[in-house]
């Protein structure tokens, strides 16, 4: 039978742990308060030309402070989760789906520029690399 210590003591437990878990699902770091906006595509790597079916200038990214993302083009949405940081030699970011994963790097200046390496994950067909670019009214 728990006693009222013991009872406090794993109340208090229990707090503390969903409070961990949901700060570190819900909060972010630096680098991500600083990644929050809307993105344009500014430059790519392809395999081949021939297999690449999209109006390139229309390619969008917004980055959400819930840790969310949203990719639009061509009529399409691919929706996921992201999340960035420091190694100490660069600042990265990843980006999830249900179905798929990709990573990248972040830089210029007040980390405008984001680099993926696979983006296959945004359903993006024939393409080496992405770069975007923060707009401009963010």
């Amino acid at each position: 039978m728990l006693t009222t210590k013991k009872l406090v003591f794993t109340i208090v437990a229990v707090l503390a742990a969903f409070f961990l878990m949901t700060r570190s699902y819900f909060c972010n770091n630096s680098y991500e308060n600083s990644l929050i906006g809307e993105y344009y595509l500014s430059d790519f790597r392809i395999y081949d030309t021939t297999t690449v079916q999209t109006d390139l200038n229309k390619i969008r990214i917004k980055l959400s402070n819930d840790k969310t993302f949203l990719v639009r083009y061509d009529n399409k949405e691919i929706q996921g989760k992201w999340e960035a940081g420091d190694s100490g030699d660069f600042t990265w970011i990843d980006f999830k789906t249900n179905t798929s994963e990709s990573d990248g790097r972040v830089y210029g200046e007040n980390y405008s520029i984001i680099n993926v390496s696979r983006p296959i994950i945004f359903g993006l067909r024939g393409f080496k690399s992405l770069e975007f670019k923060r707009l401009d009214h963010q």
